[in-house]
């Protein structure tokens, strides 16, 4: 999966704010409370929180509950708009809270609004699960050398992938 674009059709604090991602390495920089890990709870939300959760789930109550719409708002909606393995653009919606939703466009046209079916088209963009992309993409600053430490341990050809 190649991530071009985030948008936080209200997310938190951001309504409307968009972020487009280029090839390589992308940086996310600024002051305290300008968004930084607002950007980041919501990709990690739409790339692995269902619409469907439960409010009385462990992701709901410490994660998603957090970043519903302040003040006030019942539902957050994020989109993303990536490429799959095979270069094909697609554009995911999810919606949570008070209006669940899943919506995914594909390039040519077709659209897929089952959530089951959602979800395992983006299993299938991600090629590695959940907790792979919790210990490599979204590791913390203060989890970062754990997590190198951890792959080099429990991966040794991550070595080889690291230094080229």
């Amino acid at each position: 999966m190649i991530i071009e674009e985030l948008t936080l059709d209200s997310f938190g604090a951001l309504r409307g704010k968009a972020y487009s991602f280029q090839p390589g390495l992308n940086v996310l920089l600024g002051p305290n409370e300008a968004g930084k890990s607002t950007l980041v709870n919501a990709l990690f939300a739409v790339l692995f929180l269902p619409p469907d959760l439960r409010r009385s789930s462990e992701d709901w109550k410490n994660f998603l509950a957090r970043c519903l719409p302040y003040p006030g708002g019942d539902t957050c909606r994020v989109s993303l708009r990536f490429r799959d393995a095979a270069g094909r653009r697609c554009t995911y919606t999810c919606s949570w809270g008070g209006r669940r939703e899943a919506r995914l466009l594909l390039e040519d046209g077709a659209e897929v609004n089952e959530p089951a079916a959602v979800r395992e088209q983006l299993q299938r963009a991600l090629a590695h699960g959940r907790a792979t992309y919790e210990a490599v993409l979204f590791a913390r600053q203060d989890e970062m050398e754990r997590t190198l430490e951890r792959l080099r341990r429990d991966h040794p050809d991550a070595e080889r992938v690291e230094s080229s």
